[in-house]
C-alpha cells in the first residue's frame, strides 16, 4: 500500500510493482488476484507487474483490523523465526553473510551476489527475498543480484542462534 501511495517513480505510479518491490511471495499475490484485491497491469513471460484493485477500499480495511505499518517485524527477528522454522536457512544465511563480509571483488561489493555464488537454489532465495531479510539490488534478463537487507542484524541473529561464531571463539 505504501509503494501505491508514494512510489518512487513514475514508471511504479504509472505500471505498478513486482512481487520483490513489496515484498511478498508470489504465490500469495496469484491468491489476492483471484480475491479481486490486487489487479495484474502487466505481465510478460519474465515479469508481472500489480497494483491494488482500491487503494482506498484497502486502507479502510486495514484500519478496521487495527494494522499499521508500524508493526513491521525487524530483520533479526525474521531470521530467527525462519531459521527455527526451517533450519536449513541458517547454513544458507551463513554463506550469504560470509559472502558479503569478505566479497570476492567490487562487482559483489557494490552490486550483490547471484544465486550460484552461494550454491543454492533460487527457490530459497525467493522466500529470503519475500521474507524481507534478502533484497534484490540488480535484476535484467540475465542477472539477478542479491544483498542481504541488514547484514548486522542477520549476522547477530546467526551468533545469538550459534550458526556464526565470532574469529577467536
Amino acid at each position: 500500500m505504501e509503494l501505491e501511495k508514494n512510489p518512487p517513480d513514475d514508471f511504479i505510479r504509472h505500471h505498478g510493482w513486482e512481487w520483490y518491490q513489496v515484498p511478498a511471495y508470489p504465490l500469495c499475490l496469484v491468491k489476492l488476484v483471484s480475491e479481486g484485491i490486487v489487479r495484474i497491469t502487466y505481465q510478460s513471460h519474465r515479469f508481472t507487474r500489480y497494483k491494488l484493485a482500491d487503494l482506498e477500499e484497502t486502507e479502510r480495511a486495514l484500519r478496521d483490523l487495527g494494522i499499521s505499518r508500524g508493526g513491521e517485524i525487524s530483520v533479526y527477528e525474521k531470521v530467527v523465526r525462519l531459521i527455527r522454522e526451517k533450519p536449513i536457512y541458517g547454513e544458507i544465511l551463513r554463506r550469504i553473510v560470509e559472502l558479503e563480509k569478505n566479497p570476492p571483488d567490487d562487482l559483489i561489493r557494490h552490486h550483490g551476489w547471484e544465486w550460484y555464488q552461494i550454491q543454492v537454489p533460487q527457490i530459497f532465495l525467493v522466500k529470503l527475498v519475500s521474507e524481507g531479510i534478502v533484497r534484490i539490488t540488480y535484476r535484467s534478463w540475465k542477472y539477478t543480484h542479491y544483498k542481504l537487507a541488514d547484514l548486522e542484524e542477520t549476522e547477530r541473529a546467526l551468533r545469538d542462534l550459534g550458526i556464526l561464531w565470532k574469529r577467536g571463539d
